[in-house]
């Protein structure tokens, strides 16, 4: 790595004191009585996630934290499991213990522990971590000994912590249109719930009230229902029309054979029961069970699709090494109400949708652009001013 003059490359054992939990499982007591005890899974999306933990007697506590404490600046660097690698700042002000799947790291001063967790944060750290680790007891665990010796650039103190403050304001923007999406997809949610079911009517479009009955049918009586042709992986191409799988687009084909918008509901492995709404001009192999109702004119294909996706379909499910969806699906019972109603619930329920996708557009592109920053910024490709 080529990096300024004035900054230095130091292993990062000479930056920190690293450190593993206890490796032994504790007798856990009650939380009135003992203190916590993180983990791995507290260690979720480079924050510390509190919502749940163990807590282990204070006098053993006391005893493991007696020559290294946790503390509020130190940082937490995941061992084990999927999320290998990922690190959080200690934000708090609160006494706990860590188990072994947790690295305690102490930054020295003239080390700033941000900077450090953003290095932790880039790809070529994660990368190291995935690699730096070895087998015991057909567990992953993270080599503490090679995390020691990983090889970080260090920028003066004062540009560490203009550097920090730099990504921790893309972190923010990231959090809050987190957030900003997690409570838009609980309110679609409860707007099916509540639309879906007719505990909630709209207004149609001179303000009345809808109030007719619904009726409850068979999925056959409103949609055709089949399972098209499918084809085989080696006809897939890079161009053309999307080919829809069991995984939603699995590539491309030179035809289609669905003109329009369809539903797609997977009916075969592991994702068995997803319901699907395909583009236009696309072909449906036979790992779905297309629901048609372009020639039900009494029927929206939206407000259908919204239907479908929540419901549990999971019951019409069979085959255990093989899990698959038949023509069962035809008797699946829907209740359905006047065509306007329909309608107008589908209008809702898309909006919803539209807000959602400009959340996750929006979250993806400041990901991206916080990425691209990192990789200036953390090897002084591009420099921070020190006022």
């Amino acid at each position: 790595m080529i990096i300024p003059n004035d900054w230095n490359m130091a292993k990062f054992g000479d930056l920190a004191k690293i450190t593993c939990g206890v490796a032994a499982t504790p007798e856990y007591v009650d939380a009135a009585i003992g203190v916590p005890f993180l983990s791995a899974r507290n260690v979720q999306n480079g924050r510390l996630d509190l919502s749940y933990f163990q807590h282990i007697p204070t006098a053993l506590h006391e005893k493991l934290t007696k020559n290294t404490k946790p503390q509020k600046g130190d940082i937490l660097l995941t061992r084990v499991g999927a999320g290998i690698g990922e690190a959080a700042v200690i934000d708090i002000d609160l006494e706990f213990s860590v188990y072994v799947s947790l690295t305690l790291i102490k930054c020295k001063e003239g080390i700033h522990s941000n900077y450090i967790k953003s290095l932790l944060d880039t790809n070529y750290y994660r990368y190291l971590a995935t690699r730096d680790q070895f087998a015991g007891g057909g567990v992953q665990n993270l080599n503490v000994q090679m995390v020691k010796e990983y090889p970080i650039p260090v920028p003066p103190l004062l540009e560490q912590a203009k550097i920090a403050r730099i990504l921790s304001t893309w972190d923010k923007a990231i959090t809050t249109t987190e957030q900003l999406l997690a409570n838009s997809q609980l309110q679609k949610k409860a707007l099916m719930q509540q639309l879906l079911t007719g505990k909630k009517r709209l207004l149609d479009k001179n303000g009345v009230r809808f109030s007719g009955e619904w009726k409850n049918k068979q999925l056959s009586e409103v949609a055709n229902v089949y399972q098209p042709k499918t084809i085989s992986q080696s006809m897939l191409t890079d161009t053309g029309y999307p080919v829809y799988g069991a995984n939603g687009i699995i590539g491309f084909y030179g035809e289609f054979n669905h003109e329009n918008e369809q539903i797609a509901v997977t009916c075969r492995g592991s994702t068995c029961g997803v319901v699907n709404w395909t583009q236009a001009k696309s072909w449906i192999t036979g790992n779905a069970m297309v629901i048609n109702t372009d020639n039900t004119p009494s029927v929206s294909k939206r407000f259908l699709f919204y239907v479908l996706d929540g419901s549990n379909l999971s019951y019409l499910i069979s085959g255990s090494g093989q899990p698959q969806i038949t023509g069962n699906i035809k008797t699946h019972i829907i209740n359905i109400p006047v065509l306007k109603e329909q309608q107008r619930i589908a209008t809702v329920l898309s909006t919803a949708d539209q807000e959602i996708t400009a959340l996750q557009q929006k979250l993806h592109a400041l990901k991206q652009e916080k990425k691209a920053l990192m990789q200036q910024l953390l090897t002084g490709k591009r420099r921070v001013k020190i006022q």
